[in-house]
This record gives C-alpha cells, structure tokens and sequence, in this order.
C-alpha cells in the first residue's frame, strides 16, 4: 500500500551488524558503568521478586558492558552497521504501511556477506555495511558474531545458522567458495534431488524442514521451495527471552488501540508500573523492556502526541539510535504494551539494498562468466520474519534466502507510556546497540 493513516506503522526491533577485522584478541574495553546482574526494572508492591528501588525518581542509566568478543577498532563499526539497519528498514517501511512491517536487516547481511565470496572486489558491500578492510574481515565479523551470540544472555536464546542447498543438476560451487561458507559462516551444505511442487507438497520439502528446526517451528516454511535447477543460501536468526520481568496477565485486558483519527480496535494491553530505561524526546519517547539479566533489550519508539510513525521511522537513523541509548533515565514507567503475534513476508530484499553493492555484484558475476569462470548468480533474496509479544517475554525469527536457477533469468513522577497507537520496536544486544530486528506494529 502506498497511502498511510496519521499514526502509521510502529517499527520493529533491533538488529544491526557488528562488524570485525581479522584480529581476534583484545576484547573492547569500553569506559561504561558496570550494571548489577539484574536489571533495575521494578514494580511497587512486588518485593517478592527482590525488586530494588531507585534511590532518587529517576537515575541515569548505563547499558551493561557488551558481552560480544570485538576489539576496540571492530567496535567502531557498530554505528555504521546500525545505519545500514535503520537505512534498509526505512525503505522498507515506506513500501509496506500501513502494515505491520517486522524485519531483520541483519540477516540481510549475512546473506550480502556470504554473496561477496564470489567475487573478487567487495568496495561496494564494505562501504554498504560499515566494515572497514577487506572481504576476509567481513568473513570474521559474521564468524565471531555467530558463536559470540549464542553465548550472550541470561533467560535468553539466540540461534544463528546459515545453508546452503543446491539441486543435483546445478554444477558443483567453486572449492574455494564452499571453503569459505563452510569455514567462516558455518554453512549446512546439502546437495538435493529437488522436486517439484507436485512431487513434494510446501511443508515437508528438505528445504521447509531446515528452517522449521533452525527456529524451533517459529517459521514452518521456506521463503521459496528449492527447484530443480535451483539453489539457495539461507540464513535463519532465532532469539527467544523472558522479560526480567514478567507482566501479571491478571493486569492484560482489552482497550482501545488508536490506528489513527478514524480507526480503533480492541487489542489486549499488558499492563505494568515499574522503573524502566525511559527517553523522552520532541517526537518520541522510547521505554527499554530487558530480557533476563539484561543482555538483550527491547525497546519500544512511540510517536508523541502530533507526530506520526511515518516521520519517526523517516527520522530514525544510527545517530538517533546513540541518541536514545546515550541519555536513558531510570524512571518510574506505567507501561501498557500490546500482546501480539506478527509474521511479515518480503519478495524483493534486492530492492532495499544500496544500488552500489546491487550493481557491484551483478556487474562482476556477468564479468566473470564472460571470461568463461563457472559462476552461479544468487539473482532474488527473500525473507520471513515473525514475533510474538506476550507476559513472559518475546520470540522472534527470520530466514532469509538468496536464490537463482541455471538460466539466471530469474532475475523500532510517573511517566505514562501508553503504546495504544502504532508503533516502532527493535530487540538488541544491550551492550554494543546491535540492533537483531526491527518492526512497527500497526494494530493488524
């Protein structure tokens, strides 16, 4: 849809690359208060939970000290990354609303980085994502980030995996490729006797199964089957985690949910007052929800009073994301949040990368076969992204596939924090800021 309502589209959750070099020592040192193991998110009358209260109404909050293993210069590739994060979901967006957009640009680009092993110049896909050097160092990055996630967290689970899957009758990749997929990514290879649609129904094809276990049966399907003829690098990012903590589902009821002037619904609101990370700004105000012990957070953007989604999401960018994450208040938060599930499909990825790397990619595969190389052109990338928000924590998971057929023809006092209205959201490492996915939820 092209036309949207005043509030607009909330933005999804957080995920943005980290990026590496090829050293792999040193982790970063960076000059942060460290937080206590739990985070100081509490709600009155609950000493039960042992829920400490801030000695002042509000206190200045510091995330916790990034638990990724990236060394000093490898951190400074986290803003840049994050740009690309919000640059992507923007146009995204823009495309979409006034739908539920949920995304992981993230994901993106792990397949842009595996896509890079074939061919020799990767100017464009560096400057694209912020990793600063050479394709090997793009190799690291991802490699470091794939086991340093699933590692990171309390009350959390993050899984990172990558495939590859060919047809029988595709000619075989070049060793030095497969080398590398296999060495830095992790890939599952597989070789297929693909079948038809006819032959073996959505839901049971070897490629559906993948994905279905990747992400604990969050996602049932492939993007898209893999075909004779056919193959398709896939990436699967998974997390789960429990707020630290939960909402009493005595206190969800439904209320109204405001789509725009003209539109209203019933949705059910989780209720909570507690001290919560809260920013205010001139158009938005944002309130962080951590999960377990804090390493991972969700944060909610709301459009205030006046403003729209659309210019929110319009605005947002790596600089407006250090803006909220650096000036965060503990302050006492009546919190009401929507309980939902939202899954979003998208066909045409390649449209929402930078036209550089597009161009850098397509140009040189097209070189390199005219100079007689075997090259095998991965021509669409598609993704299915899915979250659920619920009183005991938030699950969310992407595939993201890269295909293409022998032919090539194919070508997000008491401050109230009423998230009643559309909004964005983002789910992130809490110490560095990388944002692992991104949405807006628009009541549908």
């Amino acid at each position: 849809m092209k036309t949207i309502t005043k509030y607009s589209l909330f933005a999804l959750a957080v995920l943005a690359p980290l990026f590496v070099s090829c050293e792999r020592e040193n982790p970063v040192k960076k000059e942060i208060v460290e937080q206590p193991e739990k985070a100081e998110v509490v709600t009155e009358n609950n000493t039960e939970n042992n829920e400490a209260t801030p000695s002042s109404s509000e206190s200045q909050y510091t995330p916790p000290q990034t638990k990724l293993s990236l060394n000093e210069g490898e951190m400074t590739n986290i803003t840049p990354g994050n740009e690309f994060t919000f640059r992507y979901f923007a146009k995204e967006f823009k495309d979409n609303k006034p739908a539920s957009v949920i995304s992981s640009p993230l994901s993106v680009q792990f397949i842009c980085g595996m896509l890079g092993n074939q061919i020799p110049d990767n100017s464009a896909l560096t400057e694209m994502i912020g990793i600063k050097g050479c394709i090997e160092e793009v190799n690291s990055y991802f490699n470091k980030l794939i086991s340093d996630v699933a590692k990171i967290g309390e009350d959390t689970r993050m899984i990172v995996a990558n495939a590859l899957m060919k047809d029988i009758g595709v000619p075989d990749f070049p060793e030095e490729f497969l080398g590398k997929l296999k060495n830095y990514y992790l890939v599952d290879y597989s070789v297929l006797e693909a079948k038809s649609l006819e032959d073996q129904p959505i839901g049971e094809r070897p490629e559906d199964l993948w994905v279905k276990g990747k992400t604990s049966g969050l996602i049932d399907r492939a993007p898209e089957p893999v075909l004779p003829e056919m193959a398709s690098l896939f990436n699967v990012l998974c997390f789960n985690g429990t707020w630290s903590y939960t909402f009493d589902p005595n206190q969800t009821s439904n209320q109204p949910f405001y789509i725009d002037d003209n539109a209203t619904v019933e949705k059910p609101l989780m209720s909570r007052l507690g001290y919560y990370p809260f920013y205010k700004g001139d158009s938005f105000s944002a309130a962080i929800l951590p999960f377990g012990n804090a390493s991972f957070l969700f944060t909610i953007v709301l459009p205030n009073t006046g403003k729209t989604l659309d210019s929110v999401i319009e605005g947002m960018s790596a600089k407006t994301w250090n803006t909220i994450r650096e000036n965060l208040l503990l302050k006492k938060v009546s919190l009401s949040v929507p309980r939902f599930s939202v899954s979003f499909n998208e066909n045409n990825v390649f449209s929402y990368i930078d036209d550089s790397f597009k161009k850098s990619y397509f140009n040189q595969m097209d070189g390199l076969a005219k100079e007689g190389a075997h090259v095998f052109p991965f021509t669409r990338i598609k993704q299915k992204t899915l979250v659920e928000i619920n009183e005991e924590g938030a699950s969310a998971a992407t595939t993201t596939q890269a295909s293409g057929v022998i032919d090539n023809k194919d070508s997000e006092q008491i401050e109230i924090f009423n998230a009643n209205h559309p909004f964005a959201f983002m789910i992130s490492e809490a110490g560095s800021g990388l944002v692992l996915f991104i949405g807006t939820y628009s009541g549908s």
